[in-house]
């Protein structure tokens, strides 16, 4: 099974290297988040892009946040409380999207959440089922390749590696930017 992302290691999931590598609002804009989205925010964590999303889609935009850890959804649920924020709905999902909702999103992010899926392929077909038709898809992972931050190498994938998965699971080819130093951004689209 890869390496699934400890909720005791929180800290390191809104650290000031990584505001540093991927300012939240300005890495949303960049994946093409516009105002008045559903955003579906699959392994959301404690909120580091579901919340400052909100300011991105304004009053009419909506967030539905996913995550397996009840821990991780504890504290995305308190820092909005904390910043008045009352669009944002929390699932507990499973490894696989497993209740994932039907939410109609009409843009999906999962960010360094697909290299941790053991069933990667269900996961994105689920993903794909809680997406209105023709959304948008964006998947932000670790390069493959040594970093000084992250998952060992072996655990990452290679562009061509979600390529397929994306259109073996109904997405389209997706086009790849380098984000920051150490990741890569994915956007594809339903199918």
């Amino acid at each position: 099974m890869p390496h699934v992302f400890d909720p005791g290691e929180m800290k390191k999931l809104d650290s000031p290297e990584r505001r540093e590598e991927m300012p939240a609002e300005r890495t949303l804009l960049k994946a093409g988040l516009k105002p008045c989205d559903i955003l579906l925010d699959v392994g959301c964590g404690p909120g580091y892009f579901a919340l400052p999303a909100v300011r991105v889609l304004g009053p009419r935009g909506r967030v539905v946040a996913a995550d397996v850890s009840q821990i991780m959804l504890s504290e995305l649920r308190s820092r909005a409380a904390v910043a008045g924020i009352f669009n944002v709905e929390t699932v507990l999902c499973g490894h696989a999207g497993e209740k994932l909702p039907d939410a109609g999103a009409t843009f999906a992010l999962l960010s360094d959440v697909l290299h941790e899926a053991e069933h990667k392929g269900p996961l994105l077909s689920a993903v794909k089922n809680a997406l209105a038709s023709g959304a948008r898809l964006a998947i932000i992972e670790w390069r493959k390749e040594a970093t000084p931050h992250g998952p060992p190498v072996e655990d990452r994938l290679d562009a061509a590696a979600i390529a397929k998965l994306l259109d073996n699971n109904g997405f389209e080819e997706p086009v790849v930017s380098e984000l920051g130093k150490e990741h890569a951004l994915y956007l594809s689209k339903k199918r």
